[in-house]
């Protein structure tokens, strides 16, 4: 009782908010932290409040990085990438006649437009609108492209014929 008693404290429950926070610690990461076992860490979050809010609070963060990463994939989105580009350079003499040339390599920023992912956009309408984008969901005619009642754009039939028919809203 008196280990778990060190981690009630709220300098402690802020170090587990932080570990949480942190994408790439897993469970067993913050338990090892803690100098516990990730058993004994499960346990504590059914058991302490405290240590179980410290731990939301950090991983609620962290899903909502990946909500808005997601949502951006449906939407899509400018980003700016560095890129290398190749560039000739001269010196000038005095007199401004050209005595020698080079080329260089120069990173430059530039904006890239990124597409919207058609697949994104149907995994989250089909677990957004379940009644209105998943036929077993909701009753409704069959169509003749697919065979369930609901009618897909183009795009997304190619792009369930280049997955081997395996369905995103499956």
């Amino acid at each position: 009782m008196a280990k778990v008693d060190k981690w009630l404290k709220e300098k402690n429950l802020k170090k587990i908010t932080e570990w949480a926070e942190d994408k790439h610690n897993t469970v067993a990461d913050i338990a090892r932290n803690m100098g516990i076992s990730p058993s004994t860490l499960h346990r504590w979050l059914k058991e302490y409040e405290e240590i179980h809010r410290a731990f939301e609070d950090g991983r609620k963060t962290v899903d909502g990085e990946v909500e808005n990463s997601f949502f951006k994939m449906c939407i899509g989105y400018h980003e700016k990438v560095i890129k290398t580009q190749k560039v000739k350079r001269y010196k000038l003499d005095d007199k401004g006649k050209r005595i020698e040339e080079y080329e260089e390599f120069v990173p430059v920023e530039e904006e890239v437009y990124i597409p919207p992912s058609v697949a994104a956009q149907k995994f989250y309408l089909c677990n957004r609108m379940p009644d209105k984008y998943m036929p077993e969901t909701k009753a409704l005619p069959e169509s003749e492209e697919t065979g369930s009642g609901v009618v897909l754009m183009p795009e997304v039939i190619e792009l369930e014929q280049k997955e081997d028919g395996e369905e995103i809203c499956s």
